[in-house]
């Protein structure tokens, strides 16, 4: 039979022992635990890297839109600008041609009014010429009534 002192001593190892497996048990809990971090961070970081992919191609995709929108803005604009150009153009031919028929137009005006002031001098020397034909007229009328 065992004596209080030797049970005390196997309590004590059977204690001991119970610690150690529970020390055990809890280091391979850890050690599972730690694995299993591992394995979520590793997960963690895939979706990360997923996630910068996503955003990345997102960007690019959306870089690439805006892109296609300023060229075909700029395209517009260039095309634009040309029907400006020439619709610039044809309004200076149109203004070039406008002053010289102008020009045209008040050198014939000046003319017109040269030639309409020379009948003026004419019709109004016709004119005295009329009258002094008629007071000749009325003077020869009196002579002869006379």
């Amino acid at each position: 039979m065992l004596s209080p002192r030797g049970m005390s001593a196997f309590t004590n190892d059977t204690s001991n022992n119970d610690l150690n497996s529970k020390i055990l048990e809890l280091e391979e809990e850890l050690v599972e635990l730690y694995e299993n971090l591992d394995e979520k961070e590793k997960i963690i970081e895939g979706l990360e890297n997923e996630r910068k992919t996503y955003i990345s191609n997102n960007s690019e995709e959306a870089f690439r839109e805006e892109r296609t929108e300023i060229l075909q803005d700029l395209t517009r604009y260039r095309k634009d600008s040309s029907t400006i150009q020439e619709k610039n153009i044809t309004l200076q031919f149109d203004l070039n041609q406008s002053k010289e028929e102008l020009r045209l137009l008040k050198h014939d005006k000046e003319q017109i009014q040269e030639q309409l002031s020379s009948q003026n001098i004419i019709i109004k020397k016709q004119k005295e010429r009329i009258c002094s034909m008629d007071e000749l007229s009325q003077d020869v009328k009196k002579k002869t009534v006379q």
